[in-house]
């Protein structure tokens, strides 16, 4: 995994050298964008991603006992029952 390029999508790749985590963008033939990440940042990065996929988590979780509710009402017939 040291000094392995791997892919990430939507064109980003990153690398990690031991110490630092370099992050590049690349159009197929060289990087366009690079960012050094070290230790320290790219811990921050890592907890940054875990607490976005938790509230995503909860998110989902929110949305699904939405979706449930909606399902225990009953359906109502095609009438139109306002007053006419």
């Amino acid at each position: 995994m040291i000094n392995e390029k791997r892919y990430l999508g939507d064109s980003v790749y990153a690398r990690f050298d031991g110490f630092n985590v370099t992050l590049t963008t690349e159009n197929g033939d060289q990087a366009s964008n690079t960012i050094i990440l070290e230790p320290q940042t790219g811990q921050a990065f890592g907890q940054f991603l875990t607490d976005m996929n938790r509230i995503l988590d909860e998110e989902l979780v929110a949305a699904d006992v939405a979706a449930k509710a909606c399902e225990a009402i009953p359906a109502g017939d095609d009438k139109d029952e306002r007053a006419t």
